[in-house]
């Protein structure tokens, strides 16, 4: 009788063990799948990125090399070049129709620089000017101005765009333009087509919290002059904000 009962004690004991283990599993649950659906979506940011890429380098292969670095216009050359006032729009529309056909890769869930789904809405062919193609809000993008396919492969061509104030630093302000990724990650894609996500440093002041070139202690887009003993992008390289 003794043991039937300590076996009843023993049996409850682990009854109640077992339950709070299942519960401390379910409350980690949230989490973890909040963690997963982040870095699927950030893969799925790398991968419309590196598409495109793909776009750019087409487009430099039939214009000597060149990524685009001309405002809208009917006709490429002799269009005048990007300057500081351009969007990163206004270099992506040159790939319309040509070497993309959707809008769709232009954008980056949960951004605020993308808050809607584009209306995948373009411009005639021949248009003199942007207005459907890359409508503010349908561009989640920087671009990197001035570059080749030639030029250095780490210099880096386009990524998440940052904050309103400083389109190459990011914030931990989630619903905020730069916070897309909280201010941890980023995705960034190179002249030679590779991209990835990769960390945003000195999370303890948002504001000043930027990708890091790697190996060196300065902001991946940062221009330095040919003089520099360790030379960059130069400031003919403008880094271009999406509308």
């Amino acid at each position: 009788m003794k043991a039937s009962k300590s076996l009843i004690a023993v049996t409850i004991g682990e009854l109640v063990i077992m339950v709070f283990v299942l519960f401390v599993l379910i409350s980690l649950l949230p989490p973890a799948i909040s963690v997963l659906r982040k870095r699927g979506r950030q893969l799925k940011d790398l991968s419309n990125a590196k598409r495109v890429a793909v776009a750019l380098r087409d487009f430099a292969s039939d214009h000597n090399g060149a990524f685009p670095n001309k405002e809208p216009a009917i006709d490429y050359e002799p269009a005048e070049n990007l300057t500081s006032t351009n969007k990163s729009n206004d270099a992506f529309w040159w790939l319309f129709p040509s070497y993309v056909t959707s809008e769709d890769i232009f954008t980056v869930k949960g951004s605020a620089w993308s808050p809607n789904p584009p209306d995948n809405k373009l411009d005639a062919p021949g248009s003199a000017e942007r207005a459907e193609t890359l409508q503010r809000g349908e561009c989640a993008y920087l671009y990197v101005t001035g570059l080749n396919d030639r030029s250095n492969p780490q210099f880096p061509l386009l990524a998440d765009a940052g904050t309103a104030n400083d389109v190459t630093v990011y914030t931990d302000v989630e619903n905020e333009k730069g916070g897309v990724w909280g201010g941890r990650k980023a995705i960034i894609v190179f002249v030679d087509g590779s991209g990835d996500v990769v960390p945003v440093d000195d999370q303890r002041i948002p504001s000043g919290a930027f990708v890091r070139r790697f190996g060196h202690a300065y902001n991946i887009f940062a221009s330095h002059s040919s003089t520099f003993d360790d030379p960059w992008l130069s400031p003919a390289n403008l880094v271009l904000p999406p509308e």
